[in-house]
């Protein structure tokens, strides 16, 4: 979901417009399986932020709103430039629609807004990323989880569509509703998205959840740079992870065919090898990647 303030001077106030408490609602930024992502600005300031909203009298309503609650205490525990800012917590809002034709109750998150949208997005229009470009967003990426580490927290569902863009252009993490405790040890909640998903989280084994980030933020780079997934899935049955697995000569030879413009160097392979390794003892933590050959060639 999104995040992100900008201090943008939008639309004035118009008693048209939807509101949510004292802020004027001007449009919609997401729509999510359990709650809406609003732009909200605050009249006076003019202010931009996004409002995380969810309808107190939805059907689904108690379920969610643990998700939101945990989303909520494990923002508060960070601070960090590559992680979205939490702002507010209500769980007594009040959303008027346009026009003043009724009003419903609602918990919302208030976060910074990010205007230019999520690193999704900003690949894909340009098919994919500079080699030095890619660099750039991992080691930002990277320092986000780091610090989540640091405070005890996993992600639990790190991809391109979390991580947002700023004003300038910097990389945001955001949407903690996955996110775990990792202060007592092995995990055995098995959420997340299908192609960054770690093997052991799909076997539905314990699982160490930094190690599962560290697996993602694999996929995440390859993303980046290569313009598309290694795999559909880390699972043995899919035929290009199998190579990985088994014949990485193989895999490398499929992944330059399919992006014959791209140069993957030996230092590119030998990363993303160690970050998408079955064996979740065999990834690096995050000080060995920063270390990396390749993450410190434009230093």
């Amino acid at each position: 979901m999104s995040g992100f303030k900008a201090s943008t001077d939008c639309s004035p106030f118009s008693a048209t417009n939807s509101a949510l408490d004292s802020f004027t609602v001007l449009k919609r930024l997401e729509k999510g399986g359990t709650s809406i992502v609003k732009l909200v600005q605050n009249p006076s300031t003019k202010d931009l932020y996004a409002a995380k909203i969810l309808k107190n009298s939805s059907r689904s309503y108690s379920q969610n709103l643990l998700l939101f609650e945990k989303e909520v205490n494990f923002l508060r525990k960070l601070s960090h430039s590559k992680i979205v800012k939490l702002l507010d917590y209500k769980t007594n809002g009040t959303y008027t629609k346009k026009n003043n034709k009724g009003q419903y109750f609602c918990t919302y998150i208030l976060m910074e807004y990010c205007p230019n949208k999520d690193m999704l997005d900003f690949v894909m229009t340009q098919r994919a990323l500079p080699e030095s470009q890619a660099r750039g967003y991992f080691c930002q990426i990277i320092e986000a989880l780091e610090e989540c580490s640091r405070s005890g927290i996993c992600h639990g569902d790190l991809k391109l569509e979390n991580v947002m863009l700023d004003e300038k252009y910097n990389a945001k993490l955001i949407d903690f509703g996955f996110s775990k405790d990792t202060s007592k040890g092995e995990l055995a909640e098995f959420n997340g998205t299908d192609c960054y998903m770690a093997p052991e989280i799909r076997a539905r084994k314990k699982y160490n959840g930094t190690k599962a980030d560290v697996f993602s933020a694999g996929v995440a780079l390859f993303i980046m740079y290569i313009g598309a997934p290694p795999f559909a899935r880390a699972s043995p049955n899919d035929s290009l992870y199998k190579l990985l697995l088994f014949n990485r000569e193989r895999f490398w030879e499929v992944q330059q065919k399919n992006s014959p413009d791209k140069t993957i160097t030996k230092e590119f392979r030998s990363l993303i090898e160690k970050l998408l390794s079955f064996n979740p003892g065999s990834r690096p933590d995050w000080s060995a990647i920063k270390d990396d050959e390749w993450c410190r060639q434009d230093l």
